[in-house]
């Protein structure tokens, strides 16, 4: 089983891997939502797709859109965001993608990650 992270912030892709990497679970990343799309049809090991909300080109929403509407993924997404205070985009994507499962506030909190791990992996 795997995890793909999505963030046009290496650092924030790397640090979230080495969590899972940790736990055993094999993690890759992507800095951009096209090359997420393309793991996601090529993939079928992803059970959990962690996504940052905006990154240049494509939004994080995009990517949820996408993989929920066009290529009918079930796959859970949770979203990290500097902006989770922001209740009118977290209740549209909420109410429009029945497969984001949660926000995690930015700076990532590594307790939250690992509850993630255990959860979806354990």
């Amino acid at each position: 089983m795997t995890v793909l992270i999505v963030d046009d912030e290496s650092s924030i892709c790397e640090e979230i891997c080495d969590v899972f990497t940790f736990f055993e679970i094999n993690c890759l990343q992507s800095n951009h939502v096209a090359n997420a799309l393309k793991k996601l049809r090529d993939n079928n090991q992803i059970k959990l797709v962690i996504t940052d909300l905006k990154m240049p080109y494509r939004s994080g929403e995009d990517l949820i859109k996408i993989a929920y509407k066009e290529l009918r993924l079930k796959t859970p997404f949770v979203v990290i965001t500097g902006n989770i205070d922001d209740d009118e985009t977290k209740h549209r994507i909420l109410s429009n993608y029945k497969n984001v499962v949660g926000f995690i506030q930015k700076p990532v909190d590594i307790e939250e990650i690992t509850k993630l791990a255990k959860h979806y992996f354990g």
